[in-house]
């Protein structure tokens, strides 16, 4: 979980004892083992260290590789037939849960 710049050292403690209190509910802990999920333990500190090794190591990968973002603009001159289906159409379709 990200918070953005400036946020209230205090407000991160709150949010980490409270995301880490949740993590360990055992209708969660089901959930996500269901999800494949991998909760890794950290605290805010390491949280930000990792983050920041993370986006060390993929710049570099990103920058040895040449990659750029793909900032081409959205064509919105499709016909209507190539236009996504409405939303609650997408979501029945897709059995999505929310």
């Amino acid at each position: 979980m990200c918070a953005p710049a400036g946020t209230p050292t205090a407000l991160i403690e709150r949010l980490h004892r409270e995301v880490s209190a949740v993590q360990e509910l055992p209708e969660i802990r089901k959930q996500l083992d269901n999800d494949g999920a991998t909760v890794l333990r950290m605290t805010p500190a390491q949280f930000g260290a990792y983050m920041a090794a993370d986006m060390e190591k993929w710049g570099r990968v990103v920058k040895a590789a040449s990659i750029k973002a793909n900032r081409a603009p959205i064509n919105r001159s499709l016909p209507p037939s190539h236009a996504a289906p409405p939303r609650s159409r997408w979501r029945s379709a897709t059995r999505s849960p929310c």
